[in-house]
């Protein structure tokens, strides 16, 4: 029985090791479709800047959401999120509050309007429809050459895996997977991470950059 708990132990603390330098890619890769314009502002309109409202004009309650700059400071402080999300069941300071339907607004948003705010709350609450365009020859070259195709490192430099100076180069990497766990999924660790702690350009790739190689990946690495 020892021999066996034993051999369970070493097992979990392998897997441990295994998987706790793994970190999260962003979400919202390939940027977003789901917008204040298109798909937001008519929620607000209905719900939250009407008259009597948030409408800035009756002067009742604080702000103005008939704009997206009207909404974006209470966004940017989580002040909606918490309003909307956290708080929507309280009836004095959930938002919209019970005596909304007295000035011809809505009680209670629908679950699936509540799950839509959400999702374009954690998408970053675009003003706009964002797409990122991702391809090697377009954008991703700039970020590898400046990143790991430097001399000593992916240039083709004796004893170091790689030659990332060209597209045929990085393609090997990229499809064996390698390239997507050194840059995206143990990209904090300090040493296997990419690029590394020791590299003498950037030691970190931008959100952006991230972002940026997230989707030329989900699009099948496309060259130009």
């Amino acid at each position: 029985m020892k021999r066996n708990s034993l051999v369970l132990l070493l097992f979990v603390l392998i897997i441990s090791s295994c998987t706790r330098d793994l970190t999260d890619p962003p979400n919202n890769s390939c940027g977003t479709t789901l917008n204040y314009i298109d798909d937001v502002k008519v929620i607000i309109d209905a719900s939250c800047a009407i008259s009597g409202c948030h409408d800035g004009i009756s002067g009742i309650a604080p702000g103005n959401f008939s704009s997206y700059e009207g909404i974006e400071p209470l966004l940017i402080s989580g002040s909606f999120s918490s309003r909307v999300f956290d708080l929507r069941t309280n009836p004095d300071i959930g938002m919209p509050p019970d005596n909304a339907v007295d000035v011809g607004g809505v009680a209670n948003l629908e679950d699936a309007t509540i799950e839509l705010l959400m999702e374009w709350v954690n998408e970053g609450f675009a003003k706009e429809a964002i797409e990122v365009v991702a391809s090697y020859d377009e954008s991703v070259k700039a970020v590898i050459d400046a990143s790991c195709a430097y001399s000593g490192c992916h240039n083709g430099t004796p004893g170091v895996r790689g030659d990332y100076t060209t597209y045929e180069g990085l393609l090997q990497d990229i499809e064996s997977g390698f390239f997507f766990r050194r840059v995206i999924d143990i990209r904090d660790d300090p040493t296997l991470g990419m690029p590394p702690d020791r590299a003498p350009g950037p030691k970190d790739l931008t959100e952006e950059e991230i972002q940026l190689i997230l989707c030329w990946v989900e699009k099948d690495y496309p060259e130009n």
